[in-house]
């Protein structure tokens, strides 16, 4: 009866071995499969962004930055922590910053584009004071 549980506890350690191995092998041919950009639901990440925007003339019209930013393949983006400032005749006259934010696919007007940016979480909206 020693005999059989000699024999049979070393082979059912091999097999645990065989199987534990296996599963490794197959995790990692997994991991080694190229990434397509079919496969994935974004086409750009960053951390802290940093985005002026210009008018006509050359002067700054608005600032949008961010903590992080993932930019998807159907032409959305989310924010998280945006923090907009918007500028008139040269100068920063509004600050809006909010928790998270979207910016939907561009929508066509018969005027244009329109740019649309979807903000939530804690919104705030606030007057930069001139300086005279």
């Amino acid at each position: 009866m020693q005999r059989i549980g000699l024999i049979i506890v070393p082979g059912v350690i091999a097999i645990a071995l065989f199987v534990g191995i296996n599963s490794f092998d197959t995790l990692s041919n997994e991991a080694d499969a190229p990434i397509t950009s079919s496969s994935l639901d974004f086409s750009a990440y960053s951390e802290g962004i940093n985005t002026i925007l210009y008018d006509s003339q050359g002067n700054v019209n608005y600032t949008l930055q961010a903590q992080r930013q993932v930019h998807y393949n159907d032409d959305s983006t989310e924010l998280e922590k945006p923090f907009i400032r918007l500028y008139q005749n040269g100068d920063s006259r509004w600050n809006i910053a909010a928790n998270s934010g979207r910016i939907p696919a561009a929508e066509t007007s018969a005027d244009g584009t329109v740019e649309k940016i979807e903000l939530l979480g804690d919104v705030q909206v606030y007057l930069s004071l001139i300086h005279i």
